[in-house]
């Protein structure tokens, strides 16, 4: 099958992550994959996985070039990704006689999915909290929603990567007890940030080897630097860092001796064998134990969903001290936690979820 994937960038991000995970895992599968997108710096990982890219903006007075640059490959799909690509992806698909579909990747509030006119006849949700939003009224009647995850490389996410060179980089002494949060910095999405930064100096206070890293990008990251930066005036020295963003994320994962992420990134902590605290835009899940992988993956770690418990300070004080007292005591769960990513929710499983969805699709 040839598929053409839509976004509206290809920078650095969740949905971009994914969507270079699943270009490379459909083109081993044999399909014939195209990603038309702005630019960015995943440009190159798009290549790596033998896929198409297209340089367009997904701006209404783009279609006639994103119509002229696609057609030669013939897409028997157009698969776009969120709502902003939708309204695009559907004219493509329209366009070039191909079918269409669309993922959504995250909740929007009702009047968004009143005001929307651009839904595919099946419509794919990467969590079941997500399925919850999109079926909810006014969005779309829950039988037309297909769910599917976040396949992760577990190659490229992987317990023992040498994190030496990372340590030197960020002049990190061996015994350091790196709090690594991965994010992107937008909105809602900084809270997590923000609760991190406000319990920040009690945890030193018990753990004087602490220091947290804050890893990504996004419009609240000046805001969270300055905010570092008075907590480091404060304790004296650099117990805060903004490191903004990076295409090393499994080394930082890696080097963490707790992980706060969400979404697509909790997955990857995972992966990577450390210790992980769900927190992001919808609440605060907490610390992830192998018996609540399920409960944790179907509101996609905090992302989805609504959680009863918002992102504040004392949240974090009651699970990372533990955490930082006594790192080896959770091997066995990350271990058993990891087993259990690789065993259901690599790429290659992700790739076969969608073909199926792909076969109804095609079928109509």
């Amino acid at each position: 099958m040839r598929i053409l994937h839509i976004h509206h960038g290809i920078g650095i991000g969740g949905v971009e992550t994914y969507l270079c995970r699943l270009a490379a895992g459909q083109t081993r599968a044999g399909h014939e994959v195209g990603v038309l997108a702005s630019g960015g710096v995943y440009e190159s990982r798009l290549a790596e996985a033998g896929a198409r890219f297209f340089p367009v903006a997904t701006k209404k007075e783009n279609l006639a070039r994103a119509v002229e640059l696609a057609r030669p490959f013939r897409p028997d799909l157009v698969h776009a990704h969120n709502y902003r690509a939708a309204r695009f992806g559907r004219r493509l698909a329209a366009r070039l006689g191909a079918r269409y579909l669309m993922s959504v990747h995250g909740p929007r509030p009702w009047y968004k999915r009143a005001l929307f006119r651009d839904w595919s006849p099946l419509v794919i949700a990467m969590s079941e909290a997500d399925r919850d939003n999109v079926s909810a009224f006014p969005g779309v009647a829950r039988r037309r929603v297909r769910l599917s995850f976040y396949g992760i490389d577990c190659d490229r996410f992987r317990p023992g990567l040498d994190t030496a060179p990372l340590r030197s980089e960020l002049a990190l002494p061996d015994d350091a007890l790196p709090i690594v949060h991965v994010s992107r910095f937008a909105h809602d999405k900084a809270r997590p940030a923000d609760g991190l930064l406000d319990a920040l100096e009690r945890i030193v206070a018990g753990a004087p080897r602490a220091v947290l890293l804050l890893v990504g990008e996004g419009p609240e990251l000046e805001r969270l630097r300055q905010r570092a930066e008075a907590v480091n005036r404060r304790a004296g020295r650099p117990v805060a860092r903004v490191v903004g963003p990076r295409q090393d994320v499994e080394r930082f994962l890696n080097l963490a001796t707790v992980a706060v992420a969400t979404a697509n990134t909790a997955l990857e902590a995972i992966a990577c064998g450390a210790p992980l605290i769900a927190a992001g835009r919808t609440g605060y899940l907490g610390r992830v134990a192998p018996e609540g992988l399920e409960a944790a993956r179907a509101v996609c770690f905090a992302d989805h969903g609504r959680l009863p418990r918002a992102v504040a300070a004392a949240r974090f004080l009651e699970e990372i001290p533990p955490i930082l007292a006594d790192p080896d005591a959770r091997h066995p769960a990350c271990q058993a936690l990891r087993e259990a990513v690789a065993r259901s929710y690599d790429v290659a499983a992700m790739v076969t979820s969608l073909d199926r969805i792909y076969a109804e699709v095609v079928k109509g």
